[in-house]
């Protein structure tokens, strides 16, 4: 091993290692700091786990999001379940974002300035984890190769290849089949590059964008439609994916909420104009201001549709990125090693401090898990072994199954009345399958339960045949469980 490849081995040890101590103060829903199991996080940990058992996505359990998130959970549990599990695929994963984005920011800047670039996205990315394990998060190792091909075309070769644009369209499957909206930042650079070869009459690159972009995409959704199609899952796959999202959208009422988080809208916008303000006083390159308006639409504002939870952010890290990247381009400052050293130091001693802080927040929320376990386990226990696949788990929240460590037996395991609001035909299906399957046991939360009889806008149905065919067997501080009338 040669000096250079010794100095990338370290440089590469050094990115995981800096993403296993960021994931372990920032993810609190998988980092074995914490014992927080929080609903999106919840969720996904389940579907992975009935992945593994052998349960059809969409059939055998049912959410929102697209398949591939699901194959994402069940691949970080194939070895160790749950928290555990998932924590390290996005040790991997987080290794990954930050290999790419010192790769790209390397094509016009320095070694130190380029770990500036990772620091500023790091700083940026701890104000948007948010819980942790989401789509976003999953999302940043496609979006960043996609930047890093763009810079590479725009900045180095003028030339477009045929595996470049081929990884371009696998990257872009793979958000497509998880996460739709997700996908903006490509569909950004996919049109600049498009452009830029219009503009160059670089015709080559062209058809190599068109084609080879259109083969990867095929080449990632055939196995996966494949797959639903031989399950006959597929229009169930589509429509959970998809079509139940356009209502999910619809319902918070506008289609775009710049206000919810216009702070980290501001700093992005303003870190992204500047870079491709001073790049062009620069070198007169107003192509980027292109680039600038095409991630403002489909990375910035896509960010921003529907309800524009704080996870959402995580998305406009990619145009913070490059932003940063052409401002520090531009700007004639050098950054030594020293100043990496010490933003280092503060950022880790922000992170301990922000812990130590708040432990005995984090000692009474993990005193509360261990009673909320202990409290399920105990009605659980009162089922005999063989009636436990009978068990219909409802009004229970979805920490419920990687806490307790059990798998849903019905498809409609985790915001059963949230799900009916959107589509009341999810109600039906549910009651339905009470009426014709029998569940010879119904659980639920007991603070659940009292706010789903306040509310006269639920199941009315449900209410019926829990009244009129089950009994209350059993219950304790946290849990119902109602047995069927034999």
């Amino acid at each position: 091993m040669n000096q250079l490849e010794k100095q990338n081995l370290v440089s590469y040890l050094f990115l995981i290692f800096i993403s296993f101590v960021f994931l372990l103060f920032f993810s609190v829903t998988t980092s074995p700091l914490y014992f927080e199991f929080r609903t999106d996080s919840a969720i996904f940990m389940a579907m992975g786990k009935m992945l593994l058992e052998g349960k059809i996505p969409y059939i055998d359990f049912f959410d929102h999001k697209g398949p591939v998130l699901i194959f994402i959970e069940a691949l970080g549990q194939v070895f160790i379940p749950y928290r555990s599990g998932i924590f390290i695929l996005q040790i991997v994963n987080l290794s990954l974002v930050l290999y790419f984005i010192h790769k790209t920011a390397k094509i016009l800047l320095d070694g130190n300035k380029a770990f500036l670039v990772i620091i500023c996205f790091l700083c940026f990315f701890a104000s948007t984890i948010d819980e942790g394990n989401s789509t976003e998060e999953f999302s940043l190792v496609p979006l960043f190769i996609a930047l890093y091909i763009t810079f590479k075309y725009y900045f180095e070769t003028k030339k477009i290849s045929p595996s470049e644009a081929f990884i371009v369209g696998l990257c872009f499957s793979f958000i497509f089949w998880m996460r739709l909206n997700n996908a903006g930042a490509i569909s950004a650079c996919c049109i600049f590059i498009f452009i830029a070869c219009l503009l160059n009459k670089d015709y080559k690159s062209l058809k190599n964008l068109i084609l080879y972009f259109i083969g990867g995409v095929v080449i990632f959704s055939i196995p996966i439609i494949s797959y639903f199609l031989y399950y006959n899952a597929f229009s169930e796959m589509i429509y959970a994916s998809y079509l139940f999202n356009i209502s999910y959208v619809e319902e918070s009422g506008s289609i775009f909420n710049f206000s919810n988080y216009i702070g980290r809208n501001l700093i992005v916008i303003s870190v992204l104009l500047s870079g491709a303000i001073l790049y062009y006083k620069k070198e007169k390159d107003s192509k980027l201001f292109l680039f600038a308006c095409l991630l403002f639409i489909f990375n910035i504002a896509f960010a921003n549709m529907g309800y524009a939870y704080k996870h959402y952010f995580i998305l406009i890290s990619f145009s913070m990125v490059a932003g940063s990247i052409l401002l520090l381009a531009s700007l004639n400052i050098k950054v030594n090693k020293y100043v990496i050293y010490a933003l280092l130091g503060i950022a880790s001693s922000y992170m301990v401090i922000r812990y130590v802080s708040k432990t005995k927040k984090y000692d009474a929320i993990r005193k509360e898990g261990t009673s909320y376990i202990d409290a399920g386990n105990e009605l659980i226990s009162k089922i005999p072994d063989n009636e436990k696949s009978r068990v219909y788990y409802y009004l229970v929240r979805p920490r419920f199954y990687p806490m307790l460590e059990i798998s849903s037996n019905y498809k409609h395991f985790a915001h059963q009345e949230w799900m009916g609001s959107h589509n009341p035909d999810i109600y039906d299906e549910i009651n339905l399958m009470l009426a014709t399957d029998k569940p010879l046991w119904i659980m639920m939360e007991k603070s659940e339960f009292e706010n789903w009889n306040k509310s006269e806008n639920r199941n009315k149905e449900f209410r019926r045949i829990l009244s009129a065919t089950y009994m209350l067997a059993y219950e304790n501080d946290l849990f119902l469980l109602y047995r069927f009338k034999r």
